[in-house]
């Protein structure tokens, strides 16, 4: 029995880069594809910890979640 991959794929440039939706589709020919990035750019916080505020998750897609830790828009 082969069991497919499951693929995790994150990034700082935010949910809505091109650059990931392109790495899925690829990806996708090899496994189960999730992505869990940003709501928007985040580059350069990599060091950053969330202690203050809540996150919080929006499915945008089947396979896709955005994450935020700022208030409410």
């Amino acid at each position: 029995m082969i069991t497919k991959m499951r693929i995790l794929i994150s990034n700082d440039d935010g949910i809505y880069s091109p650059g990931i939706i392109a790495l899925a589709k690829v990806a996708s020919r090899f496994g189960e594809v999730r992505i869990v990035a940003p709501d928007v750019e985040q580059s350069s916080m990599g060091h950053a910890i969330t202690s203050s505020r809540p996150l919080r998750y929006k499915r945008i897609h089947e396979w896709a979640t955005a994450s935020s830790s700022q208030e409410e828009r």
